[in-house]
């Protein structure tokens, strides 16, 4: 009788394939079109190979299945991505081929050599056993990760030269016609991957499409009833339709360490409540984020001002207008910790005190015309930096944010190159990215910016920082002394003493400076959180109806 095995499997390339074009349909129908595998999977593996689901969601897959069966699986899933995607692979691994040396190793670390003894051991926490079930799984992820590496083949379509090119993708041959809508109908030449994806999102009842669209519009309905005639957006023109400034945002989060959460599983229904836990708890923290924010906007606007492309085991994406970006990020950010523990607590039973739930987010900003897959590239970029912010203390991990802003467009996808831009030498103008306790603050101080400091006064203070520190303190300081209104100057001067107690906090002379010493490794520089106040003071002013905003109850 043939054993039950472990069996993986990872989508190669699924940001590549979700975010190829910067239309709307097609990055839905993208999104969807996989989701739509993975429902395959869930059918398939119970009714015909006798298996069992462990988890499948977010473009990855763990399942359990008789090892006589794993070639007839493998055969299957690869079908199910490429048929239905024409482009898209997955990269599979199972127990039985990955782990004949391994499995010793679980059972017996000195069967190694003693070097690798030694890394095997340094991996297994105090609080691990060497056989627990999530090791075996975490060993399993890796060989998946060897194997993408060492991938030599990809599906290729031909683009002759003489041949049209696709006007959505502009990487394949036209093939089929597509029609945008907008106001006259667009017209465009696709090819068969981007009409395919095009269809999927467009596919489903009016105003309801994608099942993250979906699940929230059921959410939607639960808290207020009139909200039911709202419809999704059809393209980006409609996202940003009704923001004073046509920006678009992209935000990227994603759990701390959920890796090492995973792995201090024990047996299987401790793996799979913890990944059934994660889930759930996302799931609530974005759409409570979505409508604490972004409430008003759906009661009064036509379309809602986001699109959700995405919801993993502990990750999010979704697109949005620039003005509502910061605090969706924010009250995920707040929400995440508490929904996620409470949601593994009702699965598990307990929670161990040891375990730190966090997440860090990312955060991208350009025109609306700014192409999608850079935008997600450089959300990616800005999600790296909040996780190094998350992890600088070793004990103790943090939630984390930080967001980059493109007033003009500039095609990169290094969010490095385009962050230097803010270094000056021995200076920095910006101090992020923060964690959710100095997010929250700035947040604050921001708001009353926007309030007390006029939108040409706020250009002035941006541009006195880029001209260098005595410049920027003599000009921001003489300009609020020009003041004429005692009680809005003691309110601008209250925002530069928070802003700089803000980055220096317990230094009583930080009023009197707008600049800071940091070291950071072997280096000494200045830097301010005062730009950081006044970008985001910006962001915030780009939302419609800002004051009837702050006076909904």
């Amino acid at each position: 009788m043939a054993r039950n095995i472990l069996f993986a499997g990872d989508v190669d390339a699924i940001k590549e394939f979700v975010f190829e074009t910067s239309f709307l349909p097609q990055i839905r129908g993208g999104s969807q079109i996989l989701i739509d595998c993975e429902k395959e999977i869930k059918e398939y593996i119970p009714k015909i190979l006798n298996g069992e689901i462990i988890y499948c969601e977010g473009g990855s897959f763990l399942i359990k299945i008789p090892s006589d069966k794993k070639e007839k699986a493998e055969n299957y899933i690869k079908n199910i991505y490429l048929s239905n995607t024409c482009t898209a692979t997955i990269t599979l691994a199972s127990e039985n081929e990955a782990f004949q040396t391994e499995r010793i190793c679980l059972s017996n670390p000195e069967d190694l050599d003693h070097f690798a003894s030694r890394i095997f051991k340094a991996t297994i926490k105090r609080d691990e056993k060497a056989e627990s079930y999530g090791l075996r799984v975490s060993f399993l992820s890796s060989e998946i990760k060897k194997r993408k590496q060492m991938k030599e083949t990809a599906p290729f379509f031909e683009a002759l030269p003489f041949g049209a090119r696709c006007q959505c993708c502009g990487k394949r041959m036209a093939s089929e016609r597509i029609t945008r809508a907008v106001e006259p109908p667009e017209i465009l030449r696709a090819c068969c991957v981007c009409k395919k994806k095009h269809d999927r999102g467009r596919s489903g009842e009016e105003g309801n499409r994608g099942k993250f669209n979906k699940d929230f519009k059921d959410f939607l309905e639960k808290q207020d009833i009139f909200m039911k005639s709202k419809k999704q957006p059809r393209d980006l023109d409609d996202l940003v339709n009704t923001a004073k400034r046509k920006y678009l945002a992209f935000i990227y989060a994603d759990g701390n360490n959920i890796s090492d959460l995973l792995r201090q599983a024990n047996t299987e229904e401790d793996y799979k409540a913890i990944s059934e836990g994660l889930y759930k708890g996302t799931t609530d923290s974005l759409f409570n984020a979505l409508y604490s924010v972004c409430r008003p906007a759906l009661k009064r606007d036509k379309y809602w001002p986001f699109e959700i492309i995405n919801v993993g085991g502990d990750d999010i994406t979704l697109l949005i207008q620039a003005g509502y970006a910061w605090e969706v990020a924010l009250h995920f950010l707040e929400n995440f910790s508490t929904n996620v523990s409470d949601s593994i607590r009702d699965k598990l039973g307990i929670l161990p005190d040891n375990w730190q739930i966090t997440a860090s987010c990312g955060i991208s900003i350009a025109p609306e015309n700014y192409p999608v897959r850079f935008l997600q590239r450089l959300a990616e970029g800005s999600l790296s930096r909040a996780k190094r912010k998350a992890k600088e203390d070793r004990n103790q991990l943090s939630n984390a944010i930080d967001f980059i802003w493109l007033p003009n467009p500039i095609i990169s996808e290094n969010i490095e190159s385009l962050v230097s831009f803010y270094h000056r030498n021995d200076r920095s103008l910006i101090a992020r990215p923060y964690t959710l306790d100095d997010a929250i603050i700035l947040q604050d101080i921001a708001r009353d910016a926007l309030i007390q400091i006029p939108s040409t006064q706020r250009h002035l203070w941006g541009e006195a920082l880029e001209r260098g520190m005595n410049a920027s303190k003599n000009a921001i300081f003489y300009n609020i002394a020009r003041e004429s209104d005692e009680k809005k100057r003691k309110s601008q001067e209250l925002i530069l003493s928070r802003s700089m107690e803000l980055i220096d906090p317990g230094n009583r002379q930080s009023q009197d400076t707008l600049w800071c010493l940091k070291k950071e490794g072997d280096k000494l520089y200045y830097c301010t959180t005062l730009f950081d106040v006044l970008e985001l003071a910006e962001l915030f002013s780009m939302r419609e109806y800002r004051e009837e905003e702050e006076s909904t109850p």
